[in-house]
């Protein structure tokens, strides 16, 4: 953390997993069959915020930029049972809003934010994940105390 006129900068590392399943019909190349697309990735951060207030404040607003890199994963399955499998490295920026309270060692977090990335060339796995986001949790707060 460091002081600044009218609140301090804060910054830390954010390790998430991202995931998720669609299944659609091509009606072109499969009539009534389905196809299914799984992708998942590891997303590492570096969060950078400023947050309003001092140390000592319980509630306290922010906003924040989030560099990201995206190790992504994907698997496209045909109705024949052929599948192609993909890997690829994605970098992002996040920006974000939010506000934590205080509780115990650390705070309670609510935040909004948007993702844009870049994507260098199209590939199974090499998809964009950018669009909105919503976060809650809990986050700990280390280093030196507060006193």
């Amino acid at each position: 953390r460091l002081p600044m006129d009218g609140g301090y900068l804060a910054f830390g590392v954010r390790i998430g997993y991202e995931g998720y399943l669609e299944r659609r019909s091509l009606l072109q190349q499969f009539p009534g069959q389905e196809t299914t697309f799984t992708h998942s990735a590891l997303a590492i951060g570096a969060p950078l915020a400023f947050r309003f207030g001092t140390r000592d404040t319980k509630f306290s607003p922010y906003v924040g930029l989030m560099p990201e890199l995206l190790l992504q994963e994907s698997t496209f399955l045909l109705p024949t049972g052929d599948a192609r499998e993909g890997n690829a490295i994605v970098f992002g920026l996040t920006g974000m809003i939010g506000a934590g309270y205080k509780l115990g060692p650390g705070s309670v977090f609510a935040e909004i934010g948007y993702r844009g990335t870049t994507v260098s060339e199209f590939q199974v796995a090499g998809l964009g994940m950018k669009g909105g986001t919503l976060g809650f949790g809990y986050r700990f707060v280390l280093g030196a105390s507060d006193k």
